[in-house]
């Protein structure tokens, strides 16, 4: 049996949603190409989380990053990689 292969991944998390998930999605093709089924990511990696970035959820464009976290979906099908997260209402997709 072949190993399963795990990459942990630090990317440059900023207020944009869309700028997070092109870094997000570069490191997904970069870990995929080296064998990796599994990426861990940090918490925030695609919406950003530090106060400096955020001041309010209100402001946070959440259907911006609900698409963006639907094309790292996508990529991750393409690329054969394990993945799982949670909608808005909390269930597992």
């Amino acid at each position: 049996m072949p190993p399963f292969v795990i990459a942990v991944a630090q990317t440059p998390i900023t207020a944009d949603p869309r700028e997070n998930g092109s870094a997000i999605r570069s490191a997904m093709d970069r870990a995929a190409g080296r064998g990796a089924r599994l990426i861990q990511f940090p918490e925030g990696a695609l919406s950003g989380y530090a106060r400096e970035q955020i001041h309010s959820w209100q402001d946070v464009d959440w259907d911006l990053i609900g698409a963006e976290l639907d094309e790292v979906t996508e990529l991750a099908g393409r690329l054969r990689l394990a993945r799982r997260h949670h909608d808005r209402a909390g269930a597992a997709r």
